[in-house]
């Protein structure tokens, strides 16, 4: 909890009044329903008193039902929440998931912007953001806000900014970034495709790395298969902290798949 919690207040805009919404979904039979939101609220109650200390307005939301993910897509719409901050221990649960099957259902349910974390270290000991960027990502709904996530952290942990640019050429990247405050100076280099991506770098990150891999649902203009293996395939290299950033997409379709509409080019 206080993982995500820091790195949700980190990306909080220090201007907004909005609170942050930490949140856990009780399961289980109605015969210890009660104690388990006890329970719950109690453990939400040390999310309060840590961003009470920084002076952040938190709202904790307690949920009960059967359907983990439907819960949290519902407390999204009722409270107008435009930004996802959620856990992962590493492990995808059943075989063809990539984090899971809440996880999974939350990202593919909803069109907001959603971070899946896994945080092994303290965001104030970051001294490099490692931004992976896939083929085409410019063209995401979403590219622009998830942009300024990117320029938010890096500007408030201090760290330095390197853009890796998968398939295509990383200057429209640059170009982008230096279009958002703040000013920050960044690395920016290509590589072919994924392999190359696993062989030049995957042996040079550092423990106080922090990889931020901007990726796609599966349906839109960025996806690719490489994606949903990612994930687990980095957990089991030196490579201790990183987010997965889902962007916010357009309409969901009655399948719940995404589509995202982009002219052709060259």
């Amino acid at each position: 909890m206080d993982a995500l919690l820091e790195l949700a207040i980190t990306l909080k805009n220090p201007l907004s009044t909005e609170p942050l919404y930490p949140m856990t979904v009780v399961r289980g039979g109605k015969e210890n329903r009660e104690q388990n939101i006890a329970r719950a609220e109690k453990m939400l109650g040390h999310a309060v008193v840590y961003a009470a200390a920084v002076d952040v307005p938190v709202r904790p939301l307690t949920r009960a039902g059967g359907n983990t993910a439907k819960r949290i897509g519902y407390a999204m719409t009722d409270n107008r929440i435009s930004m996802v901050v959620a856990g992962w221990d590493g492990d995808p649960g059943e075989r063809g998931r990539v984090f899971g099957h809440v996880l999974d259902d939350v990202i593919e349910s909803t069109d907001r912007q959603v971070l899946v974390s896994k945080l092994s270290h303290p965001l104030n000991l970051t001294k490099r953001l490692v931004v992976v960027i896939p083929k085409a990502f410019d063209h995401m709904k979403g590219a622009d806000e998830a942009f300024r996530t990117i320029k938010k952290l890096a500007s408030r942990t201090s760290a330095e900014l390197l853009l890796i640019s998968v398939g295509e050429s990383s200057e429209r990247y640059v170009q982008i970034l230096d279009q958002i405050k703040p000013s920050l100076s960044a690395e920016a280099v290509d590589v072919e495709d994924w392999s190359d991506l696993k062989g030049r770098f995957y042996d040079k990150f550092y423990e106080t790395d922090l990889l931020v891999i901007l990726s796609a649902r599966k349906g839109t203009v960025s996806w690719h298969y490489r994606l949903e293996r990612l994930p687990v395939y980095i957990k089991e290299t030196r490579i201790v902290s990183f987010i997965v950033l889902f962007p916010e997409e357009g309409e969901v379709d009655d399948r719940g798949t995404k589509a995202t509409v982009v002219s052709r080019r060259n």
